[in-house]
């Protein structure tokens, strides 16, 4: 009988041993099962937060686009003006150009020019004719056609104002114009003799 005692406390023994590990095992599962809480708890928490970030992404994002879109404006309307004052000024540039454009009055004096040597060459051909006898009554004053030119140069000149270039070819012109009168003044007094 004592054997059997002795297997009975035995088993007894193991049967405690088996208990507490039982509620040891059942304690780690507690902890298990609450950590496992914890992390799905965490992990929600997170996403959570993931999609309350996501969210203010978004809002910044669109927040930033309408400022963009509102600085696209803006700058597409100043794009605008300074396009529109660039095209005014080069138009008002353009009507200054053609306010004050010497080129026109530099073909007007040589215009002159050429009539004077033309009139001068017909002056000569007229004189030819007169030596030969031929002689044309209606024939115009040479002065007076001459100081027309002069005349015409000088309106010019007025409206022109105080164009250096013009005042050259201006004077240069004049100096041949009046050399040109005092030839055809000498070839009237040639006739007469």
């Amino acid at each position: 009988m004592a054997k059997v005692v002795d297997s009975l406390k035995l088993a007894e023994q193991e049967a405690h041993e088996a208990k507490a590990d039982g509620a040891e095992m059942l304690n780690k599962l507690k902890h298990a099962e609450y950590a496992a809480a914890a992390a799905y708890e965490a992990a929600e928490e997170a996403k959570s937060e993931t999609l309350r970030l996501k969210e203010r992404l978004l809002d910044k994002e669109n927040e930033l686009e309408t400022v963009a879109l509102h600085k696209i404006k803006e700058l597409s309307s100043l794009l605008e003006e300074a396009t529109a004052k660039r095209t005014d000024d080069k138009n008002e540039l353009s009507k200054t150009e053609k306010e004050y454009d010497p080129l026109p009055n530099i073909s007007q004096n040589m215009n002159s020019h050429e009539r004077v040597v033309h009139y001068h060459a017909d002056n000569q051909k007229t004189n030819e004719e007169n030596k030969k006898g031929v002689h044309n009554d209606e024939e115009e004053d040479p002065t007076g056609i001459v100081s027309k030119d002069l005349a015409s140069e000088k309106d010019d000149e007025d409206e022109s104002g105080d164009d250096n270039a013009y005042s050259k070819i201006h004077g240069a012109i004049f100096e041949q114009t009046n050399s040109m009168t005092e030839s055809t003044k000498i070839f009237p007094t040639m006739n007469q003799q």
